[in-house]
């Protein structure tokens, strides 16, 4: 199996194989995408498939990730339980692959904000994602329209910052946190 995974480019480095991480590597396996997985509980592998390359181990660990192929690897999906080991899993992924794309997991909207700033590619919140999709469909018609997080699916707005307003003084960052956006341009008349 070590051989295999050092063949791999290109590939998919999956961190975290309980319930998310084993949903996220069944999408992958029946797309044809080639893929390794590396958790550190051996419970979680119990039933793992035959086909499935994987690595028992610490995924914030610098080693494994380079044994995991992450400098020839095109994402890191961060599955891993606990926000804080998806923060310094995407500092370390990023300081061995500066041109991975890093999609992370997280709990809740202060840790979004900081895993962005360690430099994940997309971050996504399983249980924010799952409880709207419940209540528009409970709602049906009746369901509010939300601008959509997707990047293919994104809009441009256009905001003004008034003379005197409280923002005028307020870095980008504090100004993306309040927006829940990406600052595109600031412009100055």
């Amino acid at each position: 199996m070590k051989k295999k995974i050092q063949n791999l480019k290109d590939h998919i480095i999956v961190c975290g194989f309980g319930r998310m991480g084993k949903n996220v590597c069944k999408e992958l396996h029946e797309a044809g995408v080639d893929f390794v997985v590396v958790d550190k509980i051996t419970e979680n592998f119990k039933n793992v498939p035959d086909n499935y390359l994987w690595m028992l181990g610490d995924a914030t660990s610098d080693q494994m990730l380079i044994d995991a192929g992450v400098d020839r690897a095109s994402v890191l999906a961060s599955m891993v339980d606990g926000d804080a080991d998806s923060l310094y899993l995407t500092l370390a992924a990023r300081s061995l692959n500066p041109e991975i794309k890093i999609i992370a997991r997280v709990s809740n909207d202060s840790a979004k904000v900081k895993l962005m700033r360690a430099g994940a590619s997309e971050v996504v919140q399983p249980l924010l994602l799952s409880s709207r999709k419940v209540a528009r469909t409970v709602l049906g018609d009746r369901a509010p329209e939300r601008e959509s997080s997707s990047p293919q699916e994104m809009k441009a707005k256009k905001h003004r910052v008034e003379e005197g307003s409280d923002w005028v003084d307020k870095g980008v960052l504090d100004i993306e946190d309040y927006l829940n956006s990406k600052v595109m341009a600031v412009v100055s008349e």
